[in-house]
């Protein structure tokens, strides 16, 4: 399996690459160049597998075995941000540098990263939002040479290989709630940068029979790209009880653009290799306009084939998050984070439609890093011993003004990480 750039610029990208790159070098972000069909008598064999082996089954169909032998494969994921500073705190040849909205992230959330001493652990507060972090770090993706030279890649949605575990959770969720392969399950996914989602896209261009509802905050522009093809900003981002998704500018929309216009045109080449092109050029047309802009309107014809898979939208404000939290705790003894309560409240205004379809709502984070939605939501609870030990750990941290050239600060701080020391 290779890999391209969403805009044609970049490919024949192996796994290794694709693993080691954020942005492409084009502005694009990466995608397989096909997409893996599964048949019946396949899914059948999957639903009897555990997690763990499903996930290698299905991970296995985007890496070439030249690269890593099928048995070699052992497959897991997490979450972002704290959860990837814990995978390499204190390693001599890994750093990371973080950067997290100042004021923008629940207090357990920054505190989870700002008191990580190690020294190959390099945390940023910046003045501004998560679109705002974006910005500043794609010049340094799209700077091939100075990407290579220092070895850049990103951890969260905007490379592949998080997207590609993934899907995995699509297929294992599915067999946990249907009786049997054909008959379809609607997932419900709280919805921000869109990553979570495209996963589902793929699962469902697989062979997959899901349906896909995106549950988001009052930053609406999923919402409204999906349901009238207005893929536009708005003039601010609006702190929510969910801040993982306040989010104006979904970067994987482009990615799922890119699966629903897909246009194969195969050849056999008498070798073993099929040769395809694929049409880009709306995708182009489609970002520069955005970019330049702030605002694009997405095609009937695309929005037609989205609509398809992704068969609502659903914005949902912090008082009903809030009495969607306290609800679930009064009916059900259980406590569900400001993400998750965001689609579980779509599913709870949707009850009274009648459908017999089984409805899965994906759970994001442990709420234990929420206490302000929690308080808010009047829910007694004991917070977790470990949680509470944070409140007392040294911190460490640069800020960012909204003044500086963020860019060029990350620039400067990557290059003094690969200086060697004296």
């Amino acid at each position: 399996m290779k890999y391209s750039s969403t805009r044609g610029g970049v490919s024949d990208v192996t796994f290794e690459e694709a693993l080691f790159t954020g942005y492409a070098a084009d502005g694009g972000i990466l995608l397989p160049v096909s997409i893996p069909t599964v048949n019946k008598a396949t899914l059948e064999k999957w639903r009897e597998l555990s997690f763990q082996d499903l996930a290698t089954e299905i991970v296995s169909l985007f890496i070439s075995e030249t690269e890593i032998p099928k048995e070699d494969l052992q497959c897991t994921s997490g979450d972002t941000g704290s959860s990837a500073i814990e995978a390499v705190r204190g390693l001599e040849w890994v750093d990371i540098v973080v950067l997290l909205p100042r004021g923008r992230c629940a207090k357990v959330q920054e505190l989870q990263m700002t008191t990580v001493l190690e020294d190959n652990v390099h945390v940023f507060r910046v003045d501004g939002t998560s679109d705002d972090t974006d910005l500043a770090i794609k010049p340094l993706f799209m700077d091939a040479e100075f990407r290579t030279r220092h070895r850049l890649t990103s951890i969260n949605s905007i490379n592949w290989c998080r997207i590609m575990v993934q899907v995995v959770h699509y297929f294992y969720a599915y067999f946990q709630m249907s009786s049997d392969v054909d008959s379809p399950v609607e997932i419900v996914v709280p919805t921000g940068a869109c990553g979570n989602v495209t996963a589902g896209c793929i699962a469902s261009k697989m062979g997959l029979p899901v349906r896909l509802v995106c549950a988001v905050t009052c930053n609406d522009i999923v919402s409204r790209a999906l349901s009238s093809g207005d893929y536009s900003v708005s003039q601010t981002v609006t702190p929510t009880l969910a801040p993982a998704m306040d989010i104006q500018v979904p970067y994987n929309m482009e990615r799922i653009w890119y699966i629903f216009i897909f246009r194969f045109h195969i050849t056999w080449s008498g070798s073993g290799i099929y040769s395809l092109t694929v049409t880009r050029h709306l995708i182009n047309k489609l970002m520069s306009e955005f970019e330049s802009t702030g605002s694009v309107q997405v095609p009937e014809a695309l929005a037609n084939k989205i609509s398809a898979v992704i068969t609502d939208a659903h914005v949902v404000s912090d008082d009903t998050v809030t009495s969607t939290m306290a609800r679930v705790w009064a009916d059900n003894s259980y406590l569900v984070c400001p993400h998750t309560a965001i689609a579980v409240a779509y599913s709870l205004e949707n009850r009274s439609k009648g459908e017999s379809i089984p409805r899965i709502c994906i759970a994001t984070a442990s709420p234990a890093k929420f206490k302000e939605a929690v308080d808010a939501a009047g829910i007694p609870w004991q917070q977790d011993e470990r949680v509470s030990r944070l409140i007392s750990l040294p911190v460490r941290y640069e800020d960012m003004e909204r003044n500086e050239d963020w860019s060029d600060i990350l620039r400067k701080k990557i290059v003094a990480i690969n200086t060697p020391k004296c």
